[in-house]
């Protein structure tokens, strides 16, 4: 159909030129009809999420704006040393904290909404130290991360993914079986993110 009418404005320029159309005609109709089926496609999906939401049915559209964002990337301000086992490492400075799920008071993510979440975290430690970390998910062992600086600073990083109910509680500490010994400031960082 749009095809139709593109071909039809191209002969219409061309009988009332007397000419055939130049590539940049052809560009214009062409760029004019994509322009044209653009704004009836965002017409229609905007008089559809209007009807959806709207409409009394409670219906949530995927991507539509009423899905809460929930993010957040955090990093230490200062040295982190021997932190015993059950003490959760705290990112006291927060870049994003969207949703304010984070805590940067006591290093708790607390999930306000059930889904599938991604939480990532990166340390360093400096040579002759190590800390050995553990990701707990309401007290239980998930994920595991384990810089170990022999003679050079060394960093690592982990991700989980996990499912989430709202209240869960995520965290980092040190490894049950070793203190944290350092952590260097501005080099450790934690974010999560739900999908």
């Amino acid at each position: 159909m749009h095809f139709v009418l593109w071909f039809s404005s191209l002969m219409t320029i061309a009988r009332c030129n007397k000419a055939v159309p130049t590539r940049q005609d052809v560009c214009l109709i062409l760029v004019k009809t994509l322009q044209n089926q653009l704004q009836t496609c965002m017409d229609q999906n905007a008089e559809l999420v209007k009807r959806t939401c709207n409409g009394g049915n409670n219906t949530k559209v995927i991507g539509s704006s009423n899905r809460r964002s929930i993010a957040f990337h955090a990093g230490l301000s200062k040295h982190v040393q021997n932190l015993p086992h059950n003490y959760k490492l705290v990112f006291d400075t927060i870049y994003l904290n969207e949703g304010k799920a984070y805590d940067p008071h006591t290093g708790v993510f607390t999930c306000p909404v059930d889904g599938i979440y991604v939480f990532h975290w990166t340390i360093l430690t400096v040579a002759g130290k190590y800390f050995y970390s553990d990701y707990m998910l309401n007290g239980k062992l998930v994920g595991r991360s384990h810089p170990n600086a022999a003679t050079v600073n060394r960093g690592a990083s982990s991700t989980v993914v996990l499912k989430l109910k709202k209240g869960d509680k995520t965290w980092i500490e040190p490894h049950a079986s070793y203190t944290g010994q350092y952590a260097a400031a501005h080099w450790c960082f934690y974010s999560g993110y739900r999908l």
